[in-house]
């Protein structure tokens, strides 16, 4: 009985010692939700989200829970408004977690990364390339059209041809605009931009985990992934924005291409044009 005993107490001490870790998580309603019933198990997850996807699914997560048993402390607390559409919605084709946290992607092609409290949703290397390539021929056709001649006349022809070459690695657009080039973990490099600080986790790669779980993040080099941040907030950086900004402690930035970048040792990161003078 005393073995039983103390069995029972170091499991239920071990359960309590891990427990209420998803209220670290930063994310919204919904994050919070699916990350305490990811707490559960992960097995859990994926059941309530495939049970809220019918249409005659219960209104809110909280209601879902009961209905299936599971992870019933969640229920009476975040997931109890969280609207079991959402849910469906916002996490059916993808979620990325770290160790407090599931985020949820929506619709399209994602990879994870993220440090410990916030989850990210970076697209994969197709995903930007095709984002990039646009944005690259829309804000600097000149310069494009002076790389591929033959494909100048037309701005959809030239698409094509960019991302040809993009795919083969035969061209750079200039020194100063972010590679597109996938890392070992799938994830399109994002740009460190001019004057950003903290090189380890300026656009850093993500190591080790599994196709939901890219937390490790921060300080695996410059220029090498797609995350922009440090061990204590988080961007991911792509589309518009693809160039990073980020320092060791502060709220990054993701800056457009041509931006260059205000670090400061403390505080958070900004950006500026390059035409912009920086008045202290």
């Amino acid at each position: 009985m005393k073995v039983s005993f103390v069995l029972i107490l170091s499991a239920s001490s071990l359960s309590n010692a891990f427990a209420q870790q998803w209220t670290q998580c930063i994310g919204d309603e919904i994050a919070q939700c699916a990350s305490c019933v990811f707490e559960t198990s992960a097995h859990a997850l994926e059941t309530v989200i495939s049970a809220a996807e019918p249409e005659d699914a219960p209104e809110t997560v909280g209601d879902l829970l009961e209905t299936l048993n599971t992870a019933v402390h969640c229920g009476a607390s975040i997931c109890a408004k969280a609207s079991t559409k959402l849910l469906a919605q916002q996490c059916g084709s993808m979620w990325c977690k770290t160790d407090f946290c599931v985020m949820c992607c929506g619709a399209g092609d994602w990879q994870c990364m993220g440090n410990d409290w916030k989850p990210l949703c970076a697209p994969a290397k197709e995903g930007l390339s095709a984002r990039f390539i646009k944005n690259v021929v829309k804000k600097a056709k000149g310069a494009a059209t002076s790389l591929v001649k033959s494909a100048a006349e037309k701005i959809e022809e030239l698409s094509e041809t960019m991302m040809e070459m993009v795919d083969t690695k035969a061209v750079e657009i200039s020194s100063t605009k972010p590679e597109v080039n996938a890392t070992g973990t799938g994830i399109a490099k994002c740009q460190c931009g001019p004057g950003s600080g903290n090189p380890s986790s300026c656009c850093s790669a993500c190591t080790g985990g599994s196709v939901h779980d890219r937390s490790n993040c921060p300080g695996h080099g410059q220029n090498t992934g797609a995350f922009c941040g440090n061990d204590f907030h988080a961007a991911a950086c792509y589309g518009d924005t693809p160039v990073c900004c980020t320092n060791d402690m502060g709220v990054p930035a993701c800056c457009k291409v041509g931006q260059r970048c205000h670090s400061p040792l403390v505080g958070s990161n900004g950006c500026i044009d390059a035409d912009e003078t920086l008045v202290v």
